[in-house]
């Protein structure tokens, strides 16, 4: 195509989440079940977990996987299901991605999604968000994250700016 990436950007693509094929299908088949997380009403979010936990039992290493457990436990705890089951499993997920792939910003975006829907710690959540922004600056799950996140701190100057950089990201622009 002709583009030219940066050098983490490079070594982002060329990272391969796992060598478990099958466990990487699971973890495919929880993206389309919870439409990269955007599907949040509770069926969409149950569907995914199991697909997301049938990647982690073929493959107990596979960070991606577990941050997206803790996630989809965090946004079923916020969409009307606040049980501390739920927060435990948000929180232990989240944990443990972030145990396997300190430096990949999906442990530090569940985290957040954590404080944020099952303690409602925006102060901790707002620290997770913004290490994830550090590791992967520009994308846009991060972006809409820390916007979502802002507007419910009353930092509307700074939720408008990531809402516009993720407008920007989803469309293709450059700054």
């Amino acid at each position: 195509l002709g583009v030219a990436l940066a050098d983490k950007q490079e070594k982002d693509l060329a990272d391969k989440p796992t060598a478990n094929v099958a466990a990487y299908d699971a973890f495919l088949r929880g993206e389309e079940a919870s439409g990269l997380l955007t599907n949040t009403d509770p069926p969409s979010l149950r569907r995914a977990l199991a697909f997301y936990e049938q990647a982690v039992a073929l493959d107990p290493a596979f960070a991606q996987a577990w941050a997206r457990i803790g996630s989809a436990n965090a946004l079923l705890y916020g969409n009307g299901i606040p049980s501390p089951e739920l927060a435990a499993r948000s929180r232990q997920a989240a944990e443990k991605a972030i145990a396997l792939a300190p430096d990949r910003p999906e442990g530090h975006l569940a985290m957040g999604t954590m404080y944020r829907l099952t303690q409602g710690d925006s102060g901790r959540s707002l620290q997770e968000y913004t290490k994830a922004l550090e590791l992967a600056p520009g994308r846009p799950d991060l972006l809409r994250g820390m916007a979502n996140l802002e507007m419910t701190m009353g930092r509307f100057d700074d939720a408008l700016a990531h809402q516009r950089e993720w407008r920007r990201c989803v469309r293709g622009e450059r700054r």
